[in-house]
């Protein structure tokens, strides 16, 4: 059979793609006569796909066939494409391909629109995707089916790598809070509302009824609630930060829904009892002391 001989090749590589033009050069690089050409160049995050190739092996085993039939070379490995996460959170898997053969090729990684890559620096707007993969060439036994064993040296790994680092625009700050307004301000500004109505429960109030009832007298606390709820949803709806408010909100509607507006809720009542927090929470909001400022 003569001399058995045994081919190893462990590649491991990496690139990454990201939001703003840049160019990396790669070449090829040999071991025992058979090749890894990786992608010459790397173009901005309009670059669709990148290919490697694995080439030599056929024409190896095309000579090896003259003295040995029995064995032949293989290549066995994977190639990944994966999201490189923000925060350290890691990488999500996007493209997987896998072989086995014993003739030349190549893969190409198609990636993703930009628009489906996560930012994996928000701060600076960065997306990357990062590819790796793993060869192994080996001999094999066709008429015994095993593996005949590794040629050393035969390893293509570190120092063939490569990166790619582009930094795009980051994305805009967010507005300034337009300031809150208590319910005296939206009564006053109708010309300002962003909704014509507004919805608690099954009722629905026009801007018209709800500045009616912004009108009224304070001895029926589901007034006093409502006129809080709605300015400060109002406020919500502008832009202003809710975050600080945002369970006092939730807690309203659903102590108004419970307690229609003009229901004659007491002042003493275990029903204000209930609900007076949720209110002295919105009215501080609505005076600009909690998350978002006053309006001007």
């Amino acid at each position: 059979m003569g001399t058995k001989r045994v081919l190893y090749l462990s590649i491991l590589l990496a690139l990454i793609v990201a939001l703003a033009p840049g160019v990396v050069f790669a070449g090829t690089t040999t071991v025992q006569g058979v090749t890894l050409t990786t992608p010459e160049t790397y173009h901005s995050c309009s670059t669709t796909g990148d290919t490697v190739t694995v080439t030599g092996l056929t024409a190896k085993n095309m000579e090896w066939s003259q003295t040995n039939p029995d064995i032949e070379f293989r290549v066995s490995g994977w190639v990944s494409g994966y999201y490189v996460l923000p925060s350290g959170g890691g990488l999500q898997e996007f493209f997987n391909y896998t072989t086995d053969t014993n003739e030349d090729f190549s893969v190409t990684v198609n990636y993703p629109p930009v628009s489906q890559w996560p930012l994996t620096d928000p701060v600076n707007g960065t997306q990357e995707i990062h590819v790796s993969l793993s060869f192994q060439i080996y001999a094999y036994d066709k008429v015994n089916q095993t593996i005949v064993e590794w040629l050393e040296p035969g390893t293509l790994g570190p120092g063939d790598d490569w990166d790619v680092f582009c930094q795009g625009t980051p994305p805009p700050p967010p507005p300034d809070d337009p300031g809150t307004g208590t319910p005296g301000y939206w009564k006053n500004h109708p010309e300002a509302w962003p909704v014509d109505s507004i919805t608690i429960g099954e009722d629905t109030y026009t801007k018209e009824q709800v500045i009616a009832f912004i009108n009224m007298g304070d001895g029926d606390k589901s007034l006093t609630m409502f006129r809080a709820y709605v300015a400060a949803y109002l406020n919500g709806l502008i832009g202003n930060d809710t975050s600080c408010v945002d369970g006092a909100l939730a807690a309203a509607y659903n102590w108004l829904d419970m307690y229609e507006v003009g229901s004659g809720v007491a002042a003493k009542s275990d029903a204000w009892k209930t609900g007076e927090p949720f209110y002295m929470t919105l009215d501080a909001y609505n005076n600009g002391y909690l998350c978002a400022p006053h309006r001007e």
